[in-house]
């Protein structure tokens, strides 16, 4: 007998009495359209994510501002949008279906920087650079919007868009600038790690509102403050390495400092004294000149550390047979950044019998001890140049004498006198 299905619902035909059953419910379900997408009923709040910043504090995170090239950083969401219910379905006779979705769903963000490109679905994408000014940048999610096409012919219901207005948490991303700088100026590199005993650093970060906890991981030194967005590091007294830690806001940013002791001194004349004035009559011996001395290596500066020269006092017999000395003294010095000083040395005067043998006058030297010590980070005394000498030079033809330095290279001052 014929079979008349009402074309309300979808479709009219003809269907022979030994036209099984299931079949036709087939053709009802075929004619009806595939099952709806999934969605969520009660969606919570959509998440958010950064990738390319260091994590810190519960939704903070960090990009160190780069002194050259590009930070990529990339926040990203996720969520879900409501199913449509009731009339919002299609129907098709007793069958329920979501409508078809129109395309993915559409993130919007609340964002002070960055681009959001559709093609790169729920994200916003941001090149931090040198330019880039530091400080707090903050992003959420305030909206998930989902798109639906009308029900397809034949079908009942629908709706155009479903919206999830649940707002996602906020993330801060931090933009900070670390600077080190060397208080001295010399060498010319104020942003070099490697440093001379009892060096001094300045550490700023920006912005300002920066509240950093100052410490050490490893290695000696101090700070002049143990908080804030600025300090000072004062390197040990002693050789080594040390680490600096500044943790803000769950962010840990170390820097590591190679502390270094002198290793030597160059000297060179500077100019050249007098002990009086220049016979004849020749009574007198001796000399004093002035010499330039530059404490190595000049890669760091040592203007904040403490040198002594530890004269430990020299006796000597003259060629006349008179007994001659150098009393032990300690004389103590500092360096300038360029760490260099001067040195005067002088023989003193002495009778210019002194240096006669037989009645003649002969050639003569005596060498100085002059080592050279630094003060360590426990106040002790520790030697560095313990060869040092100042050697004095006499010379029978013409009774003249010379001073000179022997460290990590030789400087001699002029031949001068004999002196009234």
């Amino acid at each position: 007998m014929p079979i008349t299905i009402d074309p309300e619902k979808i479709m009219t035909m003809q269907l022979k009495p030994t036209f099984p059953w299931f079949s036709f419910l087939m053709v009802v379900a075929l004619a009806c359209g595939s099952r709806a997408p999934a969605c969520q009923e009660n969606p919570g709040k959509p998440t958010i994510s950064v990738s390319g910043a260091q994590a810190g504090d519960t939704n903070y995170y960090a990009v160190e501002l780069p002194k050259t090239g590009t930070v990529s950083v990339t926040i990203s969401a996720s969520g879900d949008t409501p199913c449509p219910t009731g009339g919002e379905k299609c129907k098709c006779n007793d069958q329920t279906k979501d409508p078809e979705a129109d395309g993915s769903p559409v993130y919007t963000f609340s964002k002070t920087v960055g681009n959001q490109d559709p093609a790169d679905g729920p994200t916003v994408k941001w090149d931090v650079t040198s330019s880039t000014g530091p400080g707090e940048y903050k992003f959420k999610v305030t909206k998930i919007d989902q798109k639906y096409k009308a029900c397809a012919q034949g079908w009942t219901g629908g709706v155009s868009l479903k919206s999830n207005t649940q707002a996602s948490d906020e993330v801060t991303v931090l933009v900070y600038k670390y600077e080190t700088e060397t208080i001295s100026t010399t060498p010319s590199d104020q942003t070099r790690v490697n440093l001379g005993i009892g060096e001094e650093v300045k550490i700023t970060i920006t912005p300002s509102s920066v509240n950093a906890s100052w410490s050490l991981t490893t290695g000696d030194g101090g700070f002049s403050s143990s908080s804030g967005s600025v300090t000072q590091f004062n390197a040990s007294k002693s050789p080594g390495s040390a680490t600096v830690r500044a943790a803000f806001y769950g962010i840990n940013k170390d820097t590591t400092f190679s502390v270094v002791a002198p290793s030597g001194m160059n000297s060179a004349l500077k100019s050249d004294g007098s002990l009086g004035t220049a016979g004849p009559p020749n009574n007198n011996i001796g000399a004093k000149s002035v010499f330039d001395c530059t404490v190595q290596p000049t890669t760091v500066s040592f203007y904040n550390a403490e040198f002594q020269e530890k004269i430990p006092g020299d006796t000597w017999t003259w060629p006349d047979g008179t007994g001659g000395s150098r009393p032990a003294a300690t004389v103590p010095w500092t360096t300038s950044f360029d760490n260099k000083t001067t040195d005067t040395v002088s023989s003193a005067l002495a009778s210019i019998n002194r240096i006669k043998q037989s009645g003649t006058f002969v050639n003569f030297s005596v060498s100085i001890r002059v080592p050279e010590e630094y003060k360590d980070k426990n106040s002790n005394w520790v030697a560095w140049l313990p060869g040092e000498t100042h050697p004095r030079e006499y010379r029978g033809s013409d009774q003249k004498t010379r001073v000179l330095i022997n460290a990590s290279n030789s400087a001699a001052g002029a031949w001068m006198g004999p002196w009234q």
